[in-house]
């Protein structure tokens, strides 16, 4: 009961916090861009590259893939935030918070803006899928007698009131919330867990002891131990997922955009590396100290909801505080993502196309938020995630890295054309999601590869052949003279 009420208190003041900044959202541009410090934006960064992947997700995949998750996942989020800082931050806190897609369209063309607008749209969707369905899983942790259907629905209800009224504003506020508890939480669940187990060579050599029953079929101890037993392909496509497409998102540029001066936005890009690091850190030692807690106990359990129950075993109270905090990053997550949704959704697709009023707008950046977590939520209940780290990777960060690639090459080069801009988005997002989701990855290529390549293909030979035509144009121009 105890454990009830503390979940249950955390998620209801998230709920307040967040309906209480809607009161503050006067116009409607403040929904998607709004002034804040430089300790609610970057924290506000850090959350959006945390949820339940970085957490109950890291931990989790802990235990069934090994260490490689444990050295490069931390890494590969605090290398995002610093890559994205030093190549956008300055130049997206320029531009005053306009979107991603709409930045192309003056680059480019309209077709462009369409086509990045579709892509970072379903990037929207698989996150928050993600999101619902980890939260819908602390939920049922703390409520077995609740089917899964009712957890995704309580889920659902959290989810959207923390955010969809208050937009950026909210998100930002109940961040700065979330990552202290996130940290600190899982900090104390972890020295409980090393006092109950042990040292970390006591911890592993009880994993060791139960791994043939615990990891994913084909992760001998070998490949478990190491920190790139998963191969140099998995590790590089955890650093390109997470450090190589964050540029292309619209919410980095409304954040920049929200920041005091364009030294904080670099400097709020900074310290989001170094908070975003340390929770999958955290997370992940914790499973490898709940494996070696539960041993044999944890077979047949689900790997995500094992943690709760470890820490529950050693002391519910802590337990409860654990689950809060993951339902912390998970709306941590939640919020930037939907803030994305609704602002190219209404700023991108509906806009050019129809003309709003003010009041219109904001009701359209809700309803949007709404409609989408609710069919969100219907997927989660029927069908359900089987792993969220390889789902994560395989859907939605494909998504997203064609249009970082792009935005790169609008904002430092010249010559990039309108052509291949949009087919470097076209082809590099369906090519690389066929090549995951139907396809299955094959010769053990990920489709996180393929998301960067045909972009990186396309704009290089696409400048390069006019640098070629450029440099003939100007021999004939010597030849004449």
């Amino acid at each position: 009961m105890v454990q009830i009420l503390i979940v249950a208190g955390y998620l209801v003041l998230t709920t307040l916090v967040g309906l209480y900044q809607s009161q503050k959202v006067k116009k409607t541009q403040q929904f998607t861009v709004s002034r804040m410090s430089l300790w609610q934006a970057a924290t506000f960064l850090a959350g959006f590259t945390l949820g339940g992947g970085a957490t109950y997700g890291v931990a989790g995949d802990t235990i069934k893939f090994g260490l490689t998750y444990l050295a490069w996942f931390p890494l590969s989020l605090a290398m995002g935030w610093w890559i994205t800082g030093l190549l956008f931050a300055r130049r997206y806190y320029r531009l005053g918070g306009i979107t991603i897609p709409a930045l192309l369209e003056k680059r480019f063309d309209g077709r462009v803006r369409l086509v990045c607008s579709l892509s970072t749209m379903l990037y929207a969707v698989f996150i928050i899928l993600l999101e619902i369905y980890t939260l819908a899983i602390i939920v049922h942790t703390l409520l077995p007698n609740l089917t899964f259907t009712q957890a995704t629905l309580i889920s659902l209800f959290v989810s959207v009131t923390s955010v969809a009224f208050s937009g950026i504003l909210g998100a930002s506020a109940t961040n700065l919330v979330h990552h202290a508890v996130i940290t600190i939480t899982f900090t104390v669940a972890l020295i409980a867990m090393w006092s109950h187990v042990g040292g970390w060579n006591t911890a592993i050599g009880q994993v060791l002891d139960v791994l043939p029953d615990i990891a994913k079929p084909g992760i001998d101890p070998r490949a478990w131990l190491s920190i790139t037993g998963l191969g140099w392909g998995v590790c590089g496509q955890l650093l390109l997922g997470k450090a190589g497409r964050l540029g292309g998102i619209s919410v980095v540029s409304h954040l920049a955009a929200s920041c005091k001066d364009e030294k904080e936005a670099v400097r709020a890009f900074w310290l989001a590396g170094f908070f975003s690091g340390i929770p999958p850190l955290l997370s992940s030692l914790l499973g490898v100290y709940t494996a070696a807690f539960l041993g044999t106990n944890l077979v047949g359990l689900p790997a995500y909801e094992s943690i709760g129950l470890a820490i529950g075993m050693i002391n519910p109270v802590l337990a409860a505080f654990l689950l809060a905090a993951v339902a912390a990053a998970i709306l941590s997550a939640y919020g930037p993502t939907t803030v994305v949704l609704a602002s190219v959704f209404v700023d991108d697709i509906v806009i050019p196309r129809v003309s709003l009023t003010g009041k219109t707008q904001r009701m359209l950046y809700t309803g949007i938020i709404i409609l989408v977590s609710i069919l969100s939520a219907v997927y989660v209940a029927a069908v359900g995630i089987k792993d969220i780290l390889p789902f994560l990777y395989s859907t939605a960060f494909p998504t997203t890295a064609p249009i970082t690639v792009v935005t790169l090459f609008a904002l430092y080069s010249k010559k990039a054309g309108q052509r291949a801009a949009f087919w470097a988005v076209s082809l590099g997002v369906t090519i690389a999601l066929a090549w995951g989701i139907i396809f299955h990855n094959p010769f053990g290529i990920p489709n996180i590869f393929i998301a960067f390549l045909i972009p990186i293909v396309i704009m290089v030979v696409d400048v390069s052949r006019k640098s070629i035509l450029d440099g003939n144009d100007q021999k004939q121009q010597r030849s004449i003279i």
